[in-house]
């Protein structure tokens, strides 16, 4: 585990409701397909979880499957328009090979961080997966895990 700082950044993003890691496909496919067409299509990718799964129900639970794009990026009503704001995280890299994985690596860096930091739960992301790379065939992944700390 380290700590990162984000800078802030227009987030364009699809919201997702449900279990986490369920339902995603459609969405990622809308964003990246707007991606293209608006010369973004380069823009880092974030997942935003929005609810605590130990306290809201998992049909409930919200899931902003974003892009990082540039403040002056042009918007239509395929994908939503919100702000990230940035700041200091707590992170784990990791290769996932297995969805059953992310569950043990939130666990993971919830054990550690948990342990030498506060959570600050005013940011507008306050943990995310950010997604260096992730191969569409075999679903491997090379992913930060990141929480938002003081």
């Amino acid at each position: 585990m380290e700590t990162q700082h984000f800078e802030p950044s227009a987030l364009a993003y699809k919201r997702v409701t449900g279990p986490y890691g369920e339902n995603y496909e459609l969405p990622c496919e809308q964003l990246y397909q707007w991606s293209e067409e608006k010369g973004v299509a380069d823009s880092q990718w974030i997942f935003v979880y929005r609810d605590d799964p130990q306290v809201t129900s998992p049909q409930d639970c919200r899931t902003d499957i974003c892009l990082l794009v540039p403040d002056d990026t042009e918007f239509t009503n395929v994908v939503s328009k919100a702000y990230f704001d940035g700041g200091q995280y707590a992170v784990i890299r990791k290769v996932i090979n297995d969805k059953s994985e992310y569950p043990l690596m939130w666990q993971q860096l919830l054990k550690e961080a948990g342990g030498q930091f506060e959570w600050d739960d005013d940011r507008t992301c306050v943990c995310f997966e950010l997604y260096h790379s992730y191969d569409m065939e075999t679903h491997i992944a090379d992913v930060s895990f990141c929480i938002a700390v003081k």
